[in-house]
């Protein structure tokens, strides 16, 4: 090997933000490798431990951020690594499982909009977790001004690694988004479509493979947050994936739990059934 090639700096990791849970001797070991090997510079790690001493120890020696709040560490990490004790991890994960959820809004208009205002502003998600699509790129420069969320046309970018996949689209565009990302989708997300009239056995025969999926039908009036939203579960749908879904619609008004062969019927029932999914505010 050459010397050039020995003394070539190997290229950064392609990471915004790097946050190290835990900095004992591995956790620490690990830290200093990456400044040492210039994988990373310092301005981009952030480094969470049990005590306030220990951080500021971190800070001064390798010029890091260092601190004892998790929520704060990982909220917009791309890059999280868990250096604590077997017995810690859990409470960890379940500390900062909101911050650590990445979701994709797909289709932004009327709806769509409406569920993103909602969830920022009951906090059930940070802006930094929320990515979402829309067909022209001026609508998505609104949304991430106005929100401060990412926003873009390619459906490809926004759902990978998403664990949580929200559809907001006219029903005729479902099919053509499945087919389009289902090779991105994670085989693990779960799929909320707010898409009128798609059955959740249409999703699941579209992507191939036992997706976990709610379908929403939401009315009118959810759009000033005093509407009524009927959810139901598809085949692989979980009792968490339903509780995750009333929490999400529960910004815009009230949820109720049927069969979805009740659902034709239930948009009867619902008063100014239902939102056209992707048609945006004048």
């Amino acid at each position: 090997m050459s010397k050039s090639a020995r003394a070539a700096k190997p290229p950064d990791l392609d990471v915004k933000k790097l946050a190290l849970i835990g900095a004992g001797k591995l956790g620490e070991g690990l830290l200093s490798g990456l400044l040492s090997s210039q994988l990373l510079p310092a301005s981009r790690v952030v480094s969470t431990v049990a005590h306030q001493p220990r951080a500021d120890y971190l800070t001064e020696k390798y010029g890091i951020k260092a601190h004892t709040d998790n929520h704060q560490a990982v909220a917009g990490a791309d890059l999280v690594l868990i250096c604590l004790k077997p017995q810690q991890v859990k409470g960890f994960l379940h500390e900062v499982k909101k911050e650590l959820r990445k979701l994709a809004l797909i289709g932004a208009g009327k709806l769509g909009e409406g569920l993103l205002s909602g969830l920022l502003s009951s906090q059930l998600l940070p802006a930094s977790r929320v990515v979402s699509t829309v067909a022209h790129q001026p609508r998505a420069d609104y949304l991430t001004e106005k929100y401060g969320i990412k926003a873009h046309t390619d459906n490809h970018q926004a759902v990978a690694g998403a664990d949580l996949v929200l559809i907001c689209l006219k029903p005729q565009q479902v099919k053509g988004f499945l087919h389009e990302v289902k090779k991105e989708l994670r085989k693990d997300a779960l799929i909320i479509s707010a898409a009128a009239s798609v059955t959740t056995a249409l999703i699941e025969r579209e992507l191939g493979h036992p997706a976990r999926v709610v379908r929403a039908m939401p009315n009118t009036p959810c759009l000033i947050r005093h509407g009524m939203i009927a959810l139901a579960r598809g085949k692989h749908a979980t009792d968490e994936d339903i509780s995750l879904a009333k929490e999400i619609f529960a910004s815009m008004g009230r949820t109720v739990v049927v069969d979805e062969k009740h659902m034709d019927a239930i948009t009867g029932l619902l008063p100014w059934c239902c939102i056209p999914a992707s048609t945006p505010p004048n």
